[in-house]
């Protein structure tokens, strides 16, 4: 049967849809031919794997990315699977054919014995605020109790998010700058004083007022962060790397880690200027800029922002993108460290959905389920190698 038929009855059931006796049939028909097909299919049903799956599926276009999906799988038929991984359980059309290619590639390729027994958790939402007198407080877990204002902003940590929220006529203490970290492993939200707010990847640390004056609103960033910033008559600026990313209002990424040898900022939606020096980029949507801090030279192509912005929806979304660049962006959030016993596997492409919270165990089996690669696990080591024939060729599967 068709996966992406069988894929569009099982979201319709999920949906509520009363199925016309000939599809529930066929449902039926395809759930009983082999047990790894019935276990897809309560994987579908269950409840906490639709509510973890709904808020990555809200971002996208289900409709046009299904159809896209398609046309790509229609392409490369007879030639093989090794190229496109197709990763998720999801809760509407496009996501649960996903969720069906990646349940049939893990029943019929072997997984090795190393991805058996090492468990690889995901981060979690937790980060470290340090105020101007030097006080700090743990987020996401127990700690120092967060004080009830800072200088003339209210401060509410809730859902994972740390919100400072102007006091009318507090006075003139300002309450300095203040500092939120994220560890390796962790993720938090944090909205400004003017309503900007700002998305934390791990292992990142911005510096910010309580409390902005002056002619514009300037922050430090260290690590990767999504801004969506509220629109002022005053500019908001970025600094991270040397680089200085100027804004009225939009939205856009910036990954800037201190130990990096690159500045890659990602326009979603508005315009920002980008200066280095003497070189000044303006960006338009779906323009990315990337800067060597090694070379001190700065570049900028059209990109699918998408690719570089869906981490803070809960999922990583890629497209013919080389393992070492996925492994690259898996490596802050899940704490781990690959070395490449082949080097040629860097450059072997995927395509694919990965859900940002699911055990790396999991995400590595697919990869290797692709025949493409073996992967082995030694603690928070990950080893990639490229995987041979006989005739010294990456084995694919029809």
């Amino acid at each position: 049967m068709d996966k992406f038929a069988i894929a569009e009855i099982i979201a319709r059931e999920v949906a509520g849809t009363m199925l016309p006796d000939e599809e529930k049939r066929r449902l039926d028909a395809w759930r009983a031919r082999r047990p790894e097909n019935e276990s897809c299919y309560r994987e579908c049903l269950d409840s906490s794997s639709r509510e973890e799956y709904a808020r990555i599926v809200a971002r996208y276009d289900v409709a046009g990315e299904g159809e896209r999906l398609r046309r790509r799988v229609a392409a490369t038929r007879g030639r093989g699977l090794s190229r496109r991984l197709a990763i998720a359980a999801a809760s509407v059309v496009a996501l649960f054919a996903l969720g069906y290619l990646a349940w049939e590639r893990r029943a019929a390729a072997p997984v090795s014995e190393a991805l058996q027994a090492e468990a690889l958790a995901p981060g979690s939402s937790k980060a470290v605020l340090v105020m101007e007198d030097g006080r700090s407080v743990t987020l996401g877990g127990r700690d120092d109790a967060l004080p009830a204002s800072i200088g003339p902003a209210i401060v509410i940590d809730s859902n994972n998010t740390l919100t400072y929220a102007p006091v009318a006529g507090a006075g003139t203490s300002s309450g300095g700058v203040n500092i939120l970290r994220t560890p390796p492993g962790g993720e938090y939200r944090l909205v400004l004083a003017d309503g900007t707010a700002i998305y934390l990847n791990a292992g990142t640390e911005i510096r910010y007022p309580v409390e902005f004056s002056g002619e514009e609103r300037a922050v430090e960033l260290s690590g990767e962060a999504y801004f969506e910033v509220t629109p002022g008559a005053r500019p908001f600026v970025l600094r991270a790397s040397g680089a200085a990313i100027r804004v009225l209002g939009t939205s856009f990424n910036v990954k800037a880690y201190a130990g990096q040898s690159r500045l890659v900022a990602t326009l979603e939606k508005g315009a920002v200027e980008v200066t280095r020096g003497e070189d000044r980029r303006v960006l338009s949507p779906g323009e990315q800029l990337i800067y060597n801090k090694e070379e001190g030279t700065i570049e900028t192509r059209k990109v699918d922002a998408r690719f570089y912005t869906s981490w803070k929806d809960g999922c990583y979304y890629f497209e013919e993108t080389p393992l070492e660049e996925i492994l690259g962006t898996l490596s802050a959030w899940y704490e781990i460290r690959v070395a490449y016993m082949d080097e040629s596997a860097r450059k072997i492409a995927f395509t694919g959905l990965l859900n940002r919270y699911s055990d790396m165990n999991e995400l590595l089996r697919m990869f290797e389920e692709t025949q493409e690669v073996t992967l082995s696990v030694h603690g928070k080591d990950i080893v990639v190698d490229k995987r041979k024939t006989g005739r010294g060729r990456p084995q694919t599967r029809d």
